[in-house]
């Protein structure tokens, strides 16, 4: 597809495989578990609840909040692909495998950008090399 705006009040959104130029979340109340989801340009936002995405491929531009719960998501490349802001109030921040502080960021002059902010939760990304 072309766009997908996906607004979902209150359940779970599930999904194996999305292929789409620009994806955006909205999920109120529930989870946001994705398989492979291949995006240029990737935002959501789960108020309540979960997001956890097993691969996201061809990302330029990704950001992701979660008000009250993890986030949970792996990229496609080397971590020097992006440049990074990953934060959390309460819970813990991890970076391939690696626990940060509860705010990591990386500003390298990437073309790609990663920002995950989970408030009241963990917040871990996987790249895949």
């Amino acid at each position: 597809a072309d766009s997908i705006e996906l607004n979902l009040a209150m359940g779970d959104f599930t999904c194996s495989t999305v292929e789409a130029e620009n994806f955006n979340a909205t999920v109120s109340m529930g989870n946001f578990t994705g398989g492979l989801v291949q995006s240029s340009s990737f935002t959501a936002e789960v108020a309540m609840g979960n997001f956890d995405l097993g691969r996201l491929e061809s990302v330029k531009t990704c950001t992701v909040k979660a008000g009250m719960g993890n986030i949970g998501l792996t990229v496609d490349g080397r971590p020097d692909d992006y440049a990074l802001d990953l934060q959390t109030s309460m819970g813990n921040v991890m970076f391939n495998g690696r626990t940060m502080s509860s705010i990591y960021t990386q500003t390298a002059a990437a073309p790609r950008s990663v920002t995950l902010t989970a408030p009241m939760g963990d917040v871990v990304l996987t790249t895949t090399q």
